[in-house]
């Protein structure tokens, strides 16, 4: 495809500018240590209010990951399904009899909570790769790696190896909002047609269970999910910041409580539903990005408004954008990254578990004298 004149300015504006111009006066990232517990890693992101955290190992003396709310719901489920299902593998407590007898005369009755806190951040991310971005790479080059690897952020890191900030799909739209006037043929452009392939939305109803909702949210690559009536009639959304949100409330921690239950309790700032016409265009989604803080918009039927027909993210109209820059002569980016160690376990959750006394509370990290897994 040959390259549209009338977007290479959005080209030539990227090159312009470096990550560093996008970073906010002041900024604040979760870097947790691997040994530390899965639960108490929710807690501190439900805490700060992020969906992501950096994991630090000491042993290396490095980054080594990204815990995400993915991350947390997968562990969720695998314990869920091994643990509490009806087709358990095992009782919990027989579990712990095993690697941690003691944890027994800790809880009166095990729950998902608290196997979560005998998972170690290790385990869970036991072989990954760490991506990051530099301050002086320029949007351009920035926006392909955040394609190039199928992530939603970025970490930006200096030569001394500190984390400065994340750069976001939201942070670059919001930039380019704010600092560039996009030619009107992509102000102008149906944001319905920069969703490619099926555009049937997933839904879910008020009375779905949550582990049921969690599974939709993996198999099909989402990070929130439309609520809908019996009549099919949008009334809620539930995304990963109601996940996250969970950590302050652990009683809520529970598979078969229905969706509309959780969000009932959602806290204030949590981004809830927001809807826009089908034929709304690329600058109104912008625009009310920019404005409101979103993530994403739903859009619903023009004549009812109240039918759901697709979701639109600030992917779908940033991967619009690049792709009109794509046939450019790009050279090869090749930047560091850090491995995880080879040797470390490569299952999901694959280690031991040992106390922290010095505060009195359980949780889990690497120990040599039991190894269990939780496929």
């Amino acid at each position: 495809m040959a390259l549209i004149e009338e977007f290479r300015p959005i080209s030539d504006f990227l090159k312009q500018y470096t990550a560093f111009d996008v970073m906010p006066t002041s900024a604040k990232c979760v870097v947790l240590e691997s040994g530390i517990s899965v639960y108490r890693a929710f807690r501190v992101m439900g805490e700060n209010r992020t969906s992501v955290a950096y994991i630090w190992d000491p042993a290396q003396q490095a980054l080594i990951g990204v815990l995400t709310t993915n991350d947390i719901i997968l562990t969720i489920l695998a314990l869920y399904k091994r643990f509490f299902d009806e087709g358990r593998v095992e009782s919990p407590c027989a579990f712990l009899q095993r690697v941690y007898p003691q944890a027994l005369q800790l809880h009166d009755k095990i729950t998902l909570l608290h196997m979560l806190n005998y998972i170690t951040v290790k385990s869970v991310k036991a072989s990954s790769t760490f991506h990051y971005t530099s301050p002086d790479n320029t949007l351009f080059d920035t926006l392909r790696l955040l394609r190039i690897y199928k992530v939603h952020r970025l970490p930006i890191i200096d030569t001394d190896g500190s984390i400065l900030c994340s750069i976001t799909y939201r942070s670059l739209c919001q930039f380019l909002v704010g600092k560039f006037r996009l030619p009107t043929k992509i102000l102008q452009q149906p944001v319905l047609s920069l969703i490619t392939g099926d555009q049937t939305p997933v839904t879910v109803q008020p009375s779905t269970k949550l582990g049921a909702v969690l599974e939709l949210m993996l198999a099909h690559h989402l990070s929130s999910v439309p609520v809908v009536d019996d009549h099919h009639d949008i009334i809620n959304v539930f995304g990963k910041y109601d996940l996250a949100s969970l950590s302050m409330t652990p009683e809520l921690v529970d598979l078969d409580l229905s969706v509309s239950h959780i969000i009932e309790r959602r806290p204030k700032h949590i981004e809830g539903l927001f809807t826009m016409p089908a034929n709304a265009s690329c600058g109104d989604v912008l625009k009310a990005v920019a404005t409101r803080n979103l993530h994403r918009v739903v859009l619903v039927d023009i004549d009812t408004g109240k039918k759901v027909v697709s979701i639109v993210s600030l992917r779908h109209v940033l991967d619009f954008i690049s792709d009109t820059i794509r046939s450019e002569h790009l050279e090869p980016i090749e930047p560091p990254t850090t491995q995880a160690d080879e040797g470390m376990a490569s299952s999901r959750f694959g280690r031991g578990f040992e106390s922290c006394p010095q505060s009195g509370v359980s949780t889990a990290t690497p120990s040599e004298d039991h190894t269990d897994q939780v496929n």
